[in-house]
């Protein structure tokens, strides 16, 4: 299994996020971050998704945005 599509619990998630763990359960509970939970228990992020959510919310810089203004 390549890298970008192996599964990461909770703590990996919060780890790679860098974000706390109170945070990674309301992101989960609110559906705002793709996860898998195949058992109706425990719940995983599929790397690869949790990339591609995060490019998916990618603000554009000043620089950027000054041709789109203009």
């Amino acid at each position: 299994m390549a890298e970008t599509d192996r599964f990461l619990t909770l703590a990996e998630l919060c780890t790679y996020l860098g974000i706390s763990r109170s945070l990674a359960y309301k992101l989960s509970h609110r559906n705002t971050i793709p996860k898998y939970r195949p058992t109706n228990g425990r719940v995983w992020f599929k790397k690869s998704d949790i990339d591609q959510w995060l490019n998916n919310h990618r603000i554009m810089s000043e620089t950027e945005l000054q041709p789109l203004i203009n």
